[in-house]
């Protein structure tokens, strides 16, 4: 027992010089203001009482800037591309059976930004979902209701072990529809970046080698035509950064060279648009 209570007051010891604001941002990606690359591959599940039951894979893409603004608030820039693929062969299927209810189903492509946050430890944002948001009106309408949306974001207080550090950001959405008809829609992501203690307390470093895990739970899409069943969709992936898009895995390369050229070919304007 007291050699653990020694080791636990060595890992608090550990990180006592780690801001964990700007450990985040090395992870996710530089302080410096570099462009980056995050991806995260995984499984998308539906959820209807105890069932859980696959419904398709998951690609996604995310170009992302941060740049300081104060001394605990990042300006953070992104745009993302999401692909839900067939479980067999792991291409993009724009037509899914939905689990549960046997209903084909059309699924778009998940393309939206550029968007705007402030990163700080904790912050709660305001805005709104509509054609602004992604590429037309009709696929915004099938992402979700139109609306306000109320965002927190929590981070947590880091996990450490030997050399490694791990850091959990919480996001809750909440989107109030404009329609008093439709329901409230909302979504929980819970995103865990790793690196090493020794590379996060080097203060030459604006970035560090790091790892994801990602796990995000979500009232039904407009997409998934699932009525009043009551259910949700659960996500689980992992990912990284990169700083050039072929170190990309080579299935997210190929999607988005099929089904967004525009991005392949200058993928660093679009986080100049308007936010």
């Amino acid at each position: 027992m007291a050699s653990a209570i020694s080791e636990a007051k060595t890992d608090e010891r550990s990180s006592a010089a780690i801001d964990r604001l700007e450990a985040l941002v090395k992870m996710r990606g530089s302080t410096d203001g570099r462009i980056g690359f995050a991806w995260i591959k995984g499984t998308r599940f539906a959820q209807v009482g105890g069932n859980l039951e696959p419904m398709c894979g998951l690609l996604n893409c995310t170009i992302s800037r941060y740049e300081r603004i104060s001394h605990d608030a990042y300006d953070l820039r992104l745009y993302e591309m999401s692909f839900y693929t067939d479980p067999n062969s792991g291409t993009y299927q724009p037509n899914i059976t939905m689990p549960f209810t046997g209903t084909s189903v059309e699924v778009p492509l998940y393309r939206t930004g550029p968007g705007q946050h402030i990163v700080k430890t904790s912050n709660r944002e305001e805005m709104s979902w509509g054609a602004a948001n992604t590429t037309s009106q009709e696929a915004a309408d099938k992402l979700a209701p139109r609306g306000r949306i109320l965002y927190d974001v929590v981070l947590s207080e880091p996990t450490l072990q030997g050399n490694h550090f791990w850091l959990t950001t919480t996001a809750t959405t909440l989107l109030e529809p404009t329609d008093p008809n439709e329901k409230p829609w909302s979504y929980k992501e819970l995103i865990t970046n790793r690196a090493t203690i020794d590379e996060l307390r080097d203060p030459t470093r604006s970035w560090v080698d790091s790892t994801s895990s990602y796990t995000l739970v979500m009232d039904w899409r407009p997409w998934m035509m699932m009525g009043n069943i009551a259910g949700r969709t659960i996500d689980h992936a992992v990912g990284g950064r990169v700083w050039r898009l072929d170190d990309l895995p080579q299935d997210i390369q190929y999607h988005l060279q099929q089904y967004h050229p525009d991005v392949v070919a200058d993928p660093f304007r679009w986080l100049d648009a308007q936010a």
